[in-house]
Order: structure tokens, then C-alpha cells, then sequence
């Protein structure tokens, strides 16, 4: 097979994956942008090394979501946040960790069926309601964790952990609900 037939045939097999599948591809590639950009932007001075294994975790996740790439995606951003990472509640920080919601759930749901299966409206409703609840108690956490550390009370670490055992239980009862 030359070249010119291995185009055709791979031009011929992206024609036939569903409007879905290159959707989910898609919103993969903005949220691993997003992350990615919410870890190098606000000055973490994240070593390059780790930040261009993520970038190229980040295009191997969005081509083929149900491989390892999103865990090593997740783990390069992880290693950048250990690394350089403010100890306080930044907005970069939440960005980072919406955009790594976004990655997992993406991630999640294309390697659930097959790149050629069409998802039906109900499924992607269900993931999106769930990705959304999950997102603003990500962002209600955040921001209760900053609320707590601005105000600083004694044994803050003690209200803080019993406010995101709240906000999990929360979230496990909406997601959960008949």
C-alpha cells in the first residue's frame, strides 16, 4: 500500500466515526488546553520537561481517549502542580482541576463505546448533568477552601475536610437521585 491509498483508506475510516465521537475528541482537546493552560499561566514555573510530556499526553488523549494517555495527561499536570504549585487556593489552580474534570470525563465516556458507536441523547445528558454537578462542587469547594484559609480559624484543616466530605456526599446524592 503507497501512500496515497493509506490517505484514502484513512480519510475513508474518519468518515465513517459519528459526529459524537470527534465531539468528545474535541471537548477532550479544549479541556486538556484548559488544564494545561491553567497550569503554566499563572506562573507555577512548571519544569518544560513535564510540561511537554503533558502536551503530548494531552494529543495522544484527545486521538485516542481510551488508551493511557489521560492518566499520563493527568499525571504530567499532577507532577507540575507538586512541583511549582502555590500552597493556597489560587483560581489557576480551580482552572487546572476543571480542565482535569473535563480530560476524565471526556476520556471517560469516548473509551466507554467504540469510536464508530453512536451515543445516544440520554447518555450524553446524564454524563454532562453529572460532569456539571461535579464541576460546580468542584468550584464551591475551592471556594470554601479559600473562604477558610483567608479567615484561618484554629483547626481550619478539621471544618475544610468535613466541608468536602459534605460536598462529596452532596454530590453522590444528586448524582444518584431516581
Amino acid at each position: 500500500m503507497d501512500l496515497a491509498e493509506w490517505i484514502s483508506a484513512t480519510i475513508a475510516a474518519a468518515r465513517r466515526i459519528p459526529p459524537v465521537s470527534w465531539t468528545l475528541r474535541g471537548f477532550i482537546a479544549i479541556a486538556a488546553t484548559i488544564a494545561l493552560l491553567g497550569t503554566t499561566l499563572p506562573a507555577w514555573d512548571a519544569p518544560n520537561v513535564y510540561v511537554a510530556a503533558a502536551i503530548f499526553a494531552a494529543i495522544a488523549c484527545a486521538i485516542v481517549p481510551d488508551t493511557i494517555a489521560a492518566l499520563l495527561l493527568v499525571a504530567m499536570v499532577g507532577v507540575c502542580w507538586l512541583a511549582r504549585a502555590p500552597g493556597e487556593v489560587s483560581v489557576g489552580a480551580v482552572v487546572t482541576a476543571l480542565g482535569l474534570l473535563g480530560v476524565h470525563i471526556g476520556a471517560a465516556l469516548a473509551a466507554s463505546f467504540p469510536a464508530h458507536a453512536t451515543i445516544g441523547r440520554r447518555i450524553l445528558r446524564t454524563w454532562g448533568l453529572h460532569g456539571l454537578a461535579l464541576a460546580a462542587f468542584t468550584t464551591a469547594a475551592a471556594g470554601f477552601a479559600a473562604l477558610v484559609e483567608a479567615w484561618s480559624p484554629p483547626g481550619s484543616i478539621v471544618v475544610v475536610v468535613l466541608a468536602m466530605g459534605g460536598l462529596a456526599a452532596l454530590a453522590w446524592q444528586v448524582a444518584h437521585r431516581p
